[in-house]
């Protein structure tokens, strides 16, 4: 059985090649974004950011391998999915723990308040995700809408 132990987002995870200890640059709990948009152009926008969901799992057999497969759910203010990605992750034989990394590029944005990123995941000899965590993130959008000219 694999045990999720915590997730982060995070700008970017530096791995140390030496020790395998990991470093989480700009953890994101809040993030502020100004949009300057034309005035007969609106929400939902697309914001060009690159960052990294990272997860420590944990298996309690270490005589057989195990996979996961892991889908994140990001889930907008008004309670609908804006995007979704899928992992799989396999833990070898006398592994006891792994992390997983998954780089995401560009947040879809419809308005200000909190996104959610929920962690569903299945494991080969189960039918069905089952949530093991939802990381919120509150977004803050201060908008400025351009007045088209006239002519």
């Amino acid at each position: 059985m694999i045990k999720h132990i915590w997730s982060v987002l995070c700008r970017e995870a530096l791995i140390d090649s030496e020790t395998n200890n990991v470093s989480l640059l700009n953890i994101f709990e809040r993030l502020e974004i100004n949009i300057s948009l034309p005035k007969d152009i609106t929400i939902p926008v697309d914001v060009p950011i690159t960052y990294e969901l990272v997860s420590l799992w944990v298996k309690d057999n270490l005589t057989k391998e195990e996979e996961l497969d892991i889908n994140i759910s990001i889930i907008s203010p008004e309670n609908e999915v804006v995007n979704q990605l899928s992992k799989k992750m396999v833990i070898p034989v006398d592994k006891a723990r792994m992390r997983s990394r998954i780089k995401i590029t560009g947040l879809k944005i419809t308005k200000s308040g909190n996104y959610l990123f929920q962690i569903a995941v299945k494991e080969m000899n189960s039918k069905k995700f089952t949530t093991e965590a939802e990381l919120p993130l509150e977004v803050v959008i201060h908008e400025d809408v351009k007045k088209s000219k006239t002519t």
